[in-house]
């Protein structure tokens, strides 16, 4: 239907819904602190409002770590949205 710099809008039958126009990677976080899962609060400009959710971001997303690991970015993405240091990862 339409595609920019960053998203491609998409039809399927019916369905309208929109992709990343790149191959972007994403790293999602579960993370677990003494029995608790780590959640962050993020406002979201297509909804308007803050939201809650696990902490994320995009693997390689700077030209000086394009080639960055999944594993990589989830550990920075875990200290850049919650402060915290992984103790261990799986």
């Amino acid at each position: 239907m339409w595609e920019g710099r960053f998203i491609t809008a998409k039809r399927d039958g019916k369905w309208e819904y929109v992709s990343r126009s790149r191959g972007i990677r994403a790293a999602v976080i579960f993370a677990i602190d003494d029995g608790h899962i780590l959640l962050v609060e993020q406002y979201r400009v297509p909804l308007g409002k803050n939201c809650i959710e696990l902490p994320a971001g995009l693997v390689g997303d700077h030209d000086d770590n394009a080639d960055e690991q999944s594993s990589v970015a989830a550990i920075r993405e875990l200290e850049e949205e919650t402060g915290y240091r992984a103790e261990r990862m799986k």
